[in-house]
């Protein structure tokens, strides 16, 4: 059975390069994806909320699904959403990122579900939910500045 330090360290097999291929490549899509999607027009939109006082339609969504403090969870989803994004796609600290995605994604699914807003919101949430706990459990790969980081140490393992 195969080291953690495998995973960080560059295939030799065909079958562990098209695996860590496939990782990379959700990786890096769902970060761009959800980047390009959801994360720069959150960023806008904060933005222009919290500095030019521009009406915010989400706060107002939050508020209508019946959850305390819609601005700052606003605010907070928008930079964790953000953040995680970019973490992906970079493969830097991804099972933080991940892990702070998770709670995000979720209360994401329950508002749709509160609030009616249509079913593929919903889905795209659950989605990200389910690719952040991929990742979680399966870390970045050797294709990341994580595996970067690790190698560049000498360290054996990513728990260590």
């Amino acid at each position: 059975m195969p080291s953690n330090f495998d995973r960080y360290s560059p295939p030799r097999n065909e079958s562990s390069l098209a695996a860590s291929l496939g990782l990379f490549l959700l990786r890096f899509g769902a970060g761009f994806v959800l980047f390009y999607v959801e994360g720069w027009n959150f960023a806008i939109r904060v933005w222009q909320h919290l500095w030019h006082g521009a009406p915010w339609g989400f706060i107002d969504t939050i508020a209508n699904a019946s959850l305390p403090l819609p601005k700052i969870l606003a605010v907070v989803m928008a930079v964790v959403i953000v953040l995680s994004s970019v973490s992906w796609m970079l493969g830097f600290v991804t099972r933080f990122a991940s892990v702070i995605l998770l709670p995000v994604m979720a209360l994401a699914v329950l508002i749709s579900n509160r609030t009616g807003i249509s079913t593929p919101t919903a889905e795209a949430a659950a989605l990200y939910f389910f690719i952040a706990l991929c990742l979680l459990i399966s870390g970045p790969g050797w294709c990341s500045l994580d595996a970067l980081f690790k190698m560049r140490r000498g360290k054996k393992s990513i728990y260590v």
